[in-house]
């Protein structure tokens, strides 16, 4: 027995040494642990991917001002074939409202009248050429008489032009018109409703093309600037990213957030995005791609501030700390801690990292 107590000392000593030597990360063997627990695990390569460098800003979309129509009534009366909620979507020329208005009866005695006018103006025009051509009136008396038919009718001209504008269709009644094609984002009156003239009733935009106006804190106001290019995310389209392009950066900045909005147009063909939803904008800061060691976000598991994964080592498993630099898109990007190659746990990496820590 001293014989061979004798020849396994060597190797018990080495062991040591070697156990010495090794991180204090507890380790498993795949062989001695149950076979039910690792068939439900997954593993994974830790490969290189391409990462570029982003700024997440936070904004809401919100109709382009430009393309805003506020439409108001042009005279006083009472309301009446409302039919147009918030919403709908709209074609130029389409009947928002009627109003009855006794000044719409004011403009048809005001328009019999100029139409008197022109013709007295027409026939009184045409008897002096005629008298000119007989030679009992002058060429003076003639141009005074063509200038008096040229004012009339430009008068006339003018009320029609104001009655078209307005609506005016018959003696009593006006029709309130869509100057615009688009979407209704808000109606303030309602039927049976009396209004005065200049009361502001849609509100109306082409939401083809929208904004994104975004929050940038103080300290990144030098990573952004006009013309970039940014990727923006809506929360009701989670799976759809939408180019746009940083058209303004407003000067001040509000001094209790210390921050400062931008204006992103963003095209919107689809009618998907609608004011008043939550937006994430990601801004590109640098052109050229970089490659990082990255592994599936799910292989990544987070305890008391750190983040570890698990090593698969030959027979043996180990959990290892990592340095994050960034999350994104399903893969977490690593600065430290794991090799190009290294094989790593990714489903259900939590239940050996449990174990490891029994």
């Amino acid at each position: 027995m001293n014989k061979y107590r004798a020849a396994y000392l060597p190797t018990i000593f080495l062991t040591f040494i070697l156990l010495l030597g090794c991180k204090e990360e507890p380790e498993i063997s795949l062989q001695a642990t149950e076979d039910e627990l690792f068939e439900t695990v997954s593993w994974i390569e830790v490969a290189e991917r391409p990462m570029q460098e982003y700024l997440l800003l936070s904004g809401d979309i919100v109709a382009n001002e430009q393309l805003v129509s506020h439409v108001v009534t042009p005279i006083s009366g009472k309301l009446s074939n409302i039919t147009t909620e918030a919403g709908d979507k709209i074609v130029r020329g389409t009947r928002l409202a009627t109003i009855r208005s006794t000044e719409v009866s004011d403009y048809q005695k005001a328009l019999k009248s100029l139409e008197s006018e022109v013709r007295t103006a027409t026939r009184d025009y045409n008897m002096k050429e005629q008298l000119l051509h007989d030679g009992m009136a002058s060429e003076k008396e003639v141009s005074e008489a063509h200038e008096r038919l040229i004012v009339a009718q430009a008068t006339l001209n003018q009320h029609l032009n104001i009655g078209s504008i307005n609506g005016f269709d018959t003696l009593s009644t006006a029709t309130l018109l869509a100057p615009v094609s688009g979407t209704v984002l808000e109606r303030k009156v309602c039927n049976n409703q009396y209004i005065e003239a200049g009361t502001e009733a849609f509100i109306l935009a082409d939401l083809g093309q929208v904004w994104v106006i975004a929050d940038v804190y103080e300290s990144d106001i030098s990573r952004i600037s006009e013309g970039a290019i940014v990727t923006v995310q809506s929360m009701a389209w989670p799976n759809e990213l939408f180019a746009g392009r940083i058209n303004k950066i407003y000067g001040a900045l509000d001094a209790e957030s210390k921050t400062m909005k931008i204006r992103i147009d963003l095209d919107n063909p689809d009618l998907k995005l609608r004011p008043g939803m939550f937006a994430s904008v990601m801004v590109t800061q640098n052109e050229m791609e970089q490659y990082m060691l990255c592994v599936p976000a799910q292989s990544v598991i987070f305890e008391n501030g750190h983040r570890y994964v698990i090593v698969k080592d030959g027979l043996t498993c180990r959990r290892q700390e990592v340095k994050v630099a960034r999350e994104a898109d399903g893969w977490v990007y690593i600065k430290d801690g794991v090799s190009l190659g290294e094989i790593v746990a990714n489903r259900n990496a939590l239940l050996i990292f449990n174990r490891l820590g029994q």
